[in-house]
């Protein structure tokens, strides 16, 4: 027989800290128009005939029913941010986590990016006052 001694645990849990936003699935249909036109794109390549969108709010609608986490998915295909989605809550995290910042980087030119990253995603539709750090945990 084995004994541990030290903490034990048999629940998953998962956490992150980043700078970015935190913003809702709706808040996912305000992206630029070439990332709308890349996310149409995507969909319609790997769809069957029938399943193919002709424009963005209807791939919008399609998958903000049932699979919202889809078009984050398929929108991390296209940025260097990443994207964290709360379990039970309409609510997406964007950002970059703080253990990526660059070795010549300072922390301003880090938030710098962010925001830019950010703004080459969603225009001007992103307030630049609700940038901050956000950390989370939860357990499944």
């Amino acid at each position: 027989m084995k004994i541990r001694n030290g903490f034990v645990s048999n629940s998953s849990s998962s956490s992150f800290c980043i700078y970015g936003v935190c913003i809702d699935y709706d808040d996912l249909k305000n992206v630029t128009d070439d990332t709308k036109k890349f996310l149409l794109d995507k969909h319609n390549e790997i769809s069957t005939e029938e399943h193919q969108k002709d424009n963005f709010e209807d791939y919008f609608e399609f998958f903000m029913e049932d699979e919202p986490y889809t078009i984050v998915e398929d929108i991390e295909d296209r940025t260097e941010l990443s994207f964290w989605t709360m379990p039970y809550t309409d609510t997406v995290y964007v950002g970059i986590s703080y253990d990526t910042i660059k070795d010549e980087e300072t922390g301003k030119e880090f938030k710098e990016r962010v925001r830019n990253l950010v703004k080459e995603l969603f225009g001007d539709s992103i307030n630049v006052n609700s940038f901050a750090t956000h950390s989370e945990v939860w357990r499944s």
